[in-house]
């Protein structure tokens, strides 16, 4: 069955596909947003169609009003935008609510979706954005608002590759040398941000139809690297001071779940215990820091060149 499709029509030629970290959309849909990709051996397919998605799951391990989750399933009700339903990491159907604005119905199949699409494959998705190193990928964790993808974009400007932004993808059934897997093409900045980074939000494309979050295209194909150290990002008590601690495995675990991105889904269906196996064995021969800097703009030059010497110290 067709489902309601999004204001002003985004229907492309029969089949389209694009690359979105180690995934494969295809879908008659238009995703501008992404990258065009081709089929490759070895390659994660998922299919995405506009359709009807089923009123509730069979057997919900998770029920609350705007989800439902199982082992195998999500299902997502987002008034005003769409109803979506998740199968077995291999498929998502878009159930359109009338008038949805497009840009909205897509960007979740770039963060919300995205990231269910690989708690079913068993890759861990943190909530981190990452640069490549000489010592590998160095990620940055922390929760909304705390200065991830600033940090990043920052560096990108020192001459860092960016892997990943808001999501920092991990496979950790992967070689160590590989189970970093690059996923955005772009950043995902507010117009402050821009505006520090001296940039123009002009001709930019927004994240979701109210806000002013843009989407900042990199041009920086990179590879799959191992995993050298995750940053946990805080705020320093005083001013001028940038630090850095070493944490503990038992702490970095417990981090690494809060700063999964959706933990909430692992932990309402069950799943923390396999999932924190799944942490231990990506943190294997990465370091675990907690870095407290300034807050703001006017302090990001030096909250830099301190971060610069600790990742160079520590070569």
């Amino acid at each position: 069955m067709q489902g309601n499709a999004p204001s002003g029509g985004w229907r492309g030629p029969p089949l389209n596909s694009y690359r979105i970290g180690p995934l494969l959309y295809v879908t008659d849909l238009l995703l501008p947003e992404l990258l065009p990709g081709t089929a490759q051996a070895g390659d994660r397919t998922v299919s995405i169609r506009l359709g009807k998605a089923p009123a509730k799951l069979s057997a919900p391990l998770a029920t609350v009003e705007s989800y439902e989750a199982n082992d195998k399933e999500f299902l997502l009700r987002l008034p005003g935008v769409a109803t979506y339903y998740v199968r077995d990491g291999v498929e998502i159907v878009i159930d359109c609510e009338a008038g949805a604005p497009e840009l909205d119905v897509r960007s979740y199949l770039m963060g919300n979706l995205f990231a269910v699409l690989c708690h079913q494959r068993g890759l861990l998705p943190l909530h981190a954005s990452a640069i490549a190193t000489p010592r590998g990928a160095v990620a940055f964790l922390g929760t909304s608002g705390a200065g991830k993808s600033s940090m990043v974009a920052f560096l990108s400007r020192r001459g860092y590759r960016v892997l990943a932004d808001d999501i920092c993808l991990i496979d950790p059934a992967a070689p160590q040398h590989q189970r970093v897997l690059p996923v955005a093409p772009w950043l995902k900045l507010w117009s402050t941000t821009l505006e520090a980074m001296g940039e123009s939000s002009h001709g930019l494309s927004r994240i979701f139809s109210d806000d002013e979050k843009y989407r900042y295209a990199l041009q920086q194909p990179a590879v799959p690297t191992r995993l050298a150290e995750l940053i946990l990002l805080g705020r320093a008590e005083s001013p001028a001071e940038v630090s850095f601690e070493r944490l503990a495995p038992a702490h970095a675990l417990h981090a690494m779940l809060d700063l999964t991105y959706q933990s909430w889904l692992v932990r309402a269906i069950g799943r923390t215990e396999s999932y924190f196996l799944r942490c231990g064995q990506a943190l294997e021969g990465a370091r675990v820091t907690r870095m407290r800097r300034p807050w703001g703009f006017d302090a990001m030059e030096a909250t830099l060149t301190a971060l610069e010497a600790h990742i160079n110290a520590n070569g």
